[in-house]
């Protein structure tokens, strides 16, 4: 079976790249729980892939613009280097080094990439996140609300939308508290959100990290710090009712 080293590396300029940047996209915004296909996964690498090598060329271009005009007040100096420059020859005569140029080259179209994910999650944050949720505070919220501006239509599990933060007036995350009631007359937990796992609305097993928690036996007895730990992990499947409060920090500070 014989591989094709120039098909490898084209695949691997048009997709290593995107690779790079939905990874680094997903360390800043939730990944879409919907499944995707092969297909559509490898086309949204291709697009950012070219993308970034179309970003790369750019900034290339115009280093080569800048020297030239730096060092000889000409800015096709090297334009009309490379034109005369026989690339083949060179290259055959200078293996190793021209190795290490494809090297390089791969791995800033890989950096390129990965610079290229945090744009793409502030595009998916930008009306959810946290620029999103300010700027529909207060009265700018209320002057875009009177233009129309309400928001996008965007895919969310209901825990996430649930769970997340508001801002304050100062534009500062709220607490996030919980009071659990738990199936089979097991009692109710109540306490302030830590951390929680996003899972599709369909799964039934979802983990909230609960801290500072205090736990009831039943609604006619009042409530009693946790003992053994501050903090709880629950199962949203043995949770019969989840009811879901915020407040300031000022709040909790008075």
């Amino acid at each position: 079976m014989k591989i094709d080293l120039s098909a490898v590396a084209i695949v691997l300029l048009f997709v290593a790249p995107g690779y790079f940047a939905y990874v680094t996209r997903n360390h800043f915004a939730p990944r879409s729980l919907a499944p995707k296909g092969p297909t559509e996964e490898f086309a949204g690498f291709v697009v950012v892939s070219a993308f970034a090598q179309c970003l790369l060329g750019t900034v290339a271009l115009i280093l080569a613009f800048l020297a030239g005009l730096a060092y000889h007040l000409k800015p096709l100096h090297i334009f009309v280097w490379a034109d005369g420059m026989d690339f083949q020859a060179w290259l055959h005569l200078h293996k190793s080094a021209g190795f290490a140029i494809v090297i390089l080259y791969f791995l800033l179209s890989c950096a390129f990439g990965s610079m290229l994910g945090l744009p793409l999650a502030l595009s998916d944050l930008s009306w959810k996140g946290r620029l999103g949720r300010w700027a529909r505070s207060g009265k700018r919220g209320d002057w875009l609300r009177r233009q129309g501006v309400r928001g996008v239509i965007v895919e969310h599990p209901a825990i996430y939308t649930a769970m997340r933060p508001d801002l304050d007036e100062h534009g500062r995350e709220k607490y996030v508290f919980v009071e659990a009631e738990l199936r089979n007359s097991k009692g109710f937990y109540a306490g302030q959100v830590s951390n929680y796992s996003v899972s599709r609305d369909e799964d039934p097993h979802k983990l909230v990290l609960l801290r500072n928690v205090s736990y009831s036996p039943d609604d006619s007895t009042d409530y009693g710090p946790v003992i053994s730990s501050q903090s709880v992990l629950l199962d949203l499947a043995d949770v019969l009712v989840l009811r879901i409060q915020q407040a300031s920090r000022d709040s909790e500070s008075a």
